[in-house]
């Protein structure tokens, strides 16, 4: 099979081998069984009628508050530039954790950055505690 990327066929598909589901972004709020794919055109495409633009605003407010995120297609970024941070995201989390550490979020005066699995939790009952942005 030759190398393709992108959305071929239904599913989102990288070279690395990774291959998402995709769906529309129709369904029961705060259920889903796949991940939703928005159509950028409308804010790509210099001729997209104001009600296209409308509706993109809806399908992703939509899969930001049903699913929390979503697949976009219809971007116009390169895929090379899109395999590429696949490729240094793999290279970064493959590192040993103290070389992770060198980039922790606390090192930075934005608070962005590496944050370790489980610092942070949005449920107490949960390894992590409480949300907290900042130096430790």
């Amino acid at each position: 099979m030759e190398d393709i990327a992108g959305i071929v066929n239904g599913p989102l598909r990288l070279s690395q081998g990774i291959v998402r589901t995709s769906a529309s972004v129709r369904g029961d709020a705060g259920h889903f069984s796949e991940i939703p794919t928005i159509d950028l055109s409308p804010m790509t495409s210099p001729t997209a009628p104001p009600e296209d633009k409308i509706r993109l605003t809806a399908e992703i407010r939509d899969a930001c508050t049903r699913v929390g995120f979503f697949i976009i297609k219809n971007h116009s970024i390169d895929w090379k530039i899109v395999e590429n941070a696949f490729d240094a995201i793999k290279e970064f989390f493959d590192l040993p954790m103290e070389m992770k550490m060198e980039a922790h979020e606390s090192k930075s005066d934005s608070f962005q950055g590496y944050e370790e699995p489980y610092c942070t939790s949005f449920d107490r009952s949960k390894k992590g505690g409480t949300f907290r942005h900042g130096p430790k």
